[in-house]
């Protein structure tokens, strides 16, 4: 089983660094993804008009468990977010390793998940991925960016 590495990217204060730029450059390096399962085990942000039901009820169910999408599910939801201050996204071909993951499980999730989506309120993003093309193609668009150990 091969080892996700995991990029660690910081947004400098002039540059907006949005989960849709990263769903782009990964779907443009393996359009399989949109037959993959996205899973959001931790969320907190600001719904903007778009938003589609009762963000409160969306809320409480993430925190409470997980949540699972398809790829379109998962573009919707974005778009309906104005503001992510904490987030973490499993995308996976299976569905049977998405899940709540304790910080102790945190080297398994790694292990377990094709790809993971961290965004932490201090202005940085962690994603890990199996493929080492995809994360250094990351690397390469993402000028402050350094791929760190697990």
């Amino acid at each position: 089983m091969s080892i996700n590495k995991l990029l660690k990217i910081i947004s400098i204060s002039d540059e907006s660094i949005e989960i849709s730029n990263f769903i782009e450059i990964i779907l443009n390096h393996n359009p399989e993804i949109l037959k993959y399962y996205f899973s959001i085990t931790l969320f907190d942000g600001i719904p903007n008009s778009n938003f589609k039901g009762s963000f409160i009820d969306f809320y409480n169910r993430i925190n409470e468990d997980q949540f699972l999408f398809d790829y379109r599910e998962i573009k919707d939801f974005f778009l309906g977010t104005s503001q992510i201050f904490d987030l973490l996204l499993l995308i996976d071909k299976e569905n049977y390793f998405l899940k709540k993951y304790s910080i102790e499980e945190e080297k398994i999730m790694y292990e377990n998940i094709y790809l993971t989506i961290a965004y932490f309120d201090g202005g940085f993003w962690e994603i890990s991925c199996k493929d080492d093309l995809l994360i250094n193609k990351l690397k390469n668009k993402f000028m402050h960016s350094e791929i760190v150990d697990i």
